[in-house]
């Protein structure tokens, strides 16, 4: 197994593989241009993703989102979904 953090430009390379494990893990169907919508178009352009490849297939991602908020003068940073086979 191999872990790997993707930027949005990786993500838009996987997609599908995304969209098959967002189905896997929460029995709903989501395609490619949620996933842009949500995502690859968001704003907030520090979008980050981990990911564990196992077989050439994403089997694990958690998508954090870093947002320079500062609580009890420390850096914040939401994680906005994480899923696993």
């Amino acid at each position: 197994m191999e872990i790997r953090l993707l930027n949005k430009a990786d993500l838009e390379t996987n997609l599908q593989e995304f969209c098959d494990l967002y189905h896997s893990c929460f029995s709903d169907k989501i395609d490619a241009n949620i996933v842009r919508q949500r995502y690859l178009e968001n704003p907030l352009d520090e979008l980050q993703m981990c990911v564990a490849i196992d077989k050439n297939k994403i089997v694990a991602a958690t998508l954090l989102l870093s947002k320079k908020i500062k609580m009890f003068k420390k850096l914040k940073h939401f994680s906005l979904m994480t899923m696993k086979l």
